[in-house]
């Protein structure tokens, strides 16, 4: 169970989604390509058959449908007249198609994220950006931080009623304390002052800045995105598989995977420090 919108999921990472591909908005980019190309300068053997034979002289932003129009071309068209829609007239419509070419290249990303239109989430989202972050991992924090995980609290908020436990504590899922406990070992091993926040604090909370040539930014929030995904996993063992791994095995487990992403990006000479400190 995901408590998330297809459209959001659609949506870019710094627009709280998981950027898989919308087709539908995808399609209308692809469109609006061919009305660029054809009022292209220098226009390919298609766009000249079709302003000879199908256009007759006509503009193409004043072209009306017909019948006997090819499926193609009155999908280009109904498109166009979502372009016009959605930018208030016919000059804007020129203008922002326009800025869409440079030189003979048509620079389709930037048509499709007009298409998709994907809300800008709080600055906690380029917490999720860095590269050093496993993409499943990325996932899990973004929807956690979105509080759009299918936890025993939230279902109960969907109408559920029972009597929800923590696979932790036994306590409520809300008020269980062994993320903070497992957080507070991450930090005392990244020799960090102990503190805690919301999550969506904590991706913007980094007190290395925001540099993505800075190994220690990187350990940063790769450990954090770890900690949840690894909490989350280890909650879904516990209540569907009845296996329990100790917080002693958790916090090993996420050097692992925070430092098997920092091998592949830094000179392991660079963080020594952890490695110290690390597991066997």
């Amino acid at each position: 169970m995901v408590f998330k919108s297809w459209k959001s999921i659609c949506s870019p990472w710094f627009g709280g989604g998981f950027n898989i591909k919308d087709l539908p908005s995808w399609n209308r980019a692809l469109l609006v390509k061919w009305i660029a190309l054809l009022i292209a300068p220098a226009s390919g053997l298609w766009a000249k058959w079709q302003q000879v034979y199908v256009l007759k002289g006509t503009d193409i932003w004043r072209l009306q449908a017909k019948d006997s129009f090819s499926t193609s071309l009155k999908g280009i068209l109904a498109v166009r007249d979502l372009l016009v829609d959605s930018a208030g007239s016919i000059q804007n419509a020129q203008a922002l198609l326009k800025s869409w070419v440079h030189g003979s290249h048509f620079h389709l990303q930037l048509a499709y994220d007009f298409f998709r239109a994907a809300p800008t989430q709080g600055g906690w989202t380029k917490g999720l950006s860095y590269s050093s972050i496993f993409p499943s991992h990325r996932i899990t924090c973004s929807m956690a931080a979105q509080s759009q995980l299918a936890t025993q609290d939230n279902i109960k908020k969907k109408g559920l009623q029972f009597a929800n436990r923590c696979s932790f504590c036994k306590a409520s899922e809300e008020d269980c304390n062994t993320p903070r406990l497992v957080w507070s070992s991450i930090l005392s091993w990244m020799s960090l002052p102990q503190f805690s926040s919301s999550l969506s604090h904590l991706l913007v909370a980094c007190p290395f800045g925001s540099s993505r040539n800075n190994w220690k930014v990187h350990c940063y929030y790769t450990s954090l995105a770890a900690a949840v995904n690894q909490l989350w996993w280890e909650r879904n063992q516990r209540i569907f598989c009845h296996k329990t791994t100790d917080a002693a095995g958790l916090l090993c487990n996420i050097k692992r995977l925070v430092l098997a992403r920092l091998y592949i990006k830094f000179p392991q000479s660079l963080f020594s420090s952890l490695l110290d400190h690390s597991v066997p």
